[in-house]
């Protein structure tokens, strides 16, 4: 993600023994029968355990640590790990602009320290190296449309790439699990730190190029492709890119949700969101069968510059409407585009500097889930503290484990719902958006063989920040709910 660039269309947990259930609540029978009734009720909610109606598996949730706020406290990074439940962090590969090659160090022994099994995802902005610090060094200009990398430089460009893969898995220590090879290559303008390729360029590079160094190289990381900075009416970024993603060297399709409208067109809400995630979903359920899906960016910002504005984000709604706007993203991510990672912009973020005020210190709230001090004390930016989007993305993160498969539910309308199953299948987690502002019945059931008790339930709103509550048979104005159900042996 480059500052103020302009975008085109675009826990482990354990249960408590104290349940604040009711007792006519307590146990759920998952049956399969005709008594199911599921054409029942507008306010029967079905969840399928059925292991026939299994979608996809859930590899984590994070966010990246780069350039504003990411070399976070020990304390931040412990919310991140310990409290939201991160399993999963982005960070930029290459060295920084000065040249330096340590930069992200720190920051990702830290992150070792506390969550050693966490994915670690390398993703290349712009080609540099510590020999070769100048934008002149790898690319062409193309004036309106940013860089380009200078055909002659591939090669070097591949070799830079194998080397800090190296450095950071070998020398630092840290769990590399995928390398992302350029960070929105559908997106760059001058002054941007990125690098723009046509898709039948980039599938080359990788092909004949980075594909063979990695390999001679012996290094067990999974390539992540395209990494779209968005994805167009009907998926059509994603189809255009389809030479990319369809490489046999890459098992990861990655993209970002910076879908925009202008400000001369009408306000692009939530429902365009959806339908462009249904879009991409139907497209990688017909072409990429087989490949992973991560969505590795996103972001709160209500706006990207003067002229276009994110999908569903408006600049009067206030940090719980934006909270709860997260929720929905995340749901359009896992549901619509069966997603398998969800990851946030700003796992951590700087509060803005004093210099910026309005909408510009807003925009770095926006930005981040946990905010950390802008200068440095003793090395590091200190914990300052958790936005509300935190706790609405913990309602997902926290329950939902790597492992845990997502499961087919029938859902009454105006309510956003994803369930998922654990992968011994004991427990199940929905979570449930009522983006309406008045109070919401619910009438939860299973369909399945086995039996299950409702055991826990959490809600973010304007009064609870995922916190535990006594379950009453409705859910909330302006919440996300997650219900945790425990299988009777």
């Amino acid at each position: 993600m480059a500052a103020g660039r302009q975008r085109g269309r675009h826990a482990s947990w354990k249960l408590c023994a104290v349940l604040w259930v009711p007792l006519g609540l307590l146990c759920l029978r998952a049956d399969a029968g005709p008594e199911s009734k599921e054409g029942g009720a507008t306010n029967d909610l079905i969840i399928d355990v059925r292991q026939s109606q299994d979608r996809q598996i859930i590899d984590g949730f994070g966010g990246s640590l780069a350039f504003w706020g990411f070399d976070a406290s020990e304390e931040a990074l412990r919310y991140a790990f310990e409290d939201l439940g991160a399993t999963i962090v982005r960070v930029p590969g290459e060295v920084s602009m000065s040249g330096a090659p340590d930069e992200y160090r720190a920051a990702l022994g830290r992150v070792t320290k506390l969550a050693p099994q966490a994915k670690v995802v390398l993703s290349f902005w712009q080609p540099r190296s510590s020999g070769r610090p100048k934008v002149s060094d790898w690319l062409d200009s193309l004036g309106e449309k940013g860089y380009a990398l200078k055909p002659s430089m591939r090669a070097a460009w591949s070799d830079e790439i194998v080397r800090r893969v190296q450095t950071v898995r070998r020398d630092w220590g840290a769990n590399v699990h995928a390398v992302s090879v350029q960070n929105e290559p559908n997106f760059s303008v001058p002054g941007s730190l990125t690098c723009r390729w046509e898709p039948g360029a980039l599938a080359e590079f990788i092909s004949d190029w980075l594909g063979p160094r990695l390999k001679n190289a012996d290094l067990p990381v999974q390539l992540a492709v395209p990494d779209l900075a968005y994805i167009g009416d009907g998926a059509a970024e994603a189809k255009r890119f389809h030479p990319v993603s369809a490489s046999r060297q890459a098992s990861i399709f990655c993209y970002h949700m910076y879908d925009s409208y202008r400000d001369t067109e009408a306000p692009g809400g939530l429902a365009a969101m959806h339908a462009r995630q249904k879009a991409l979903g139907r497209y990688l359920r017909d072409q990429l069968a087989g490949k992973r899906i991560w969505m590795t960016e996103t972001t709160g910002a209500q706006w990207n510059t003067r002229e276009w504005h994110t999908l569903g984000w408006y600049p009067k709604m206030d940090e719980h409407e934006k909270a709860l706007a997260a929720a929905c993203y995340m749901h359009a991510a896992l549901v619509d585009a069966q997603a398998n990672a969800f990851l946030w912009w700003g796992l951590t973020y700087s509060l803005p500097a004093p210099i910026h005020t309005g909408e510009k210190a807003q925009k770095f709230r926006d930005e981040g889930l946990i905010l950390v001090g802008c200068e440095r004390k003793e090395g590091v930016h200190p914990y300052a503290e958790k936005t509300p989007k935190y706790y609405a993305f913990k309602q997902f993160s926290r329950f939902v484990r790597p492992g845990w498969v997502r499961l087919e539910v029938k859902v009454p309308s105006t309510l956003s719902v994803a369930a998922f199953r654990s992968p011994d299948r004991k427990q199940v987690a929905a979570v449930v958006i009522n983006s309406e502002k008045s109070r919401r019945e619910i009438k939860p059931r299973l369909v399945g063989d086995a039996r299950y008790r409702l055991a826990e339930v959490y809600i973010t709103d304007r009064e609870h920040q995922c916190e535990m509550v006594r379950w009453t048979g409705s859910v909330s104005g302006e919440s996300v709910t997650t219900l945790i159900y425990q299988v009777e042996e």
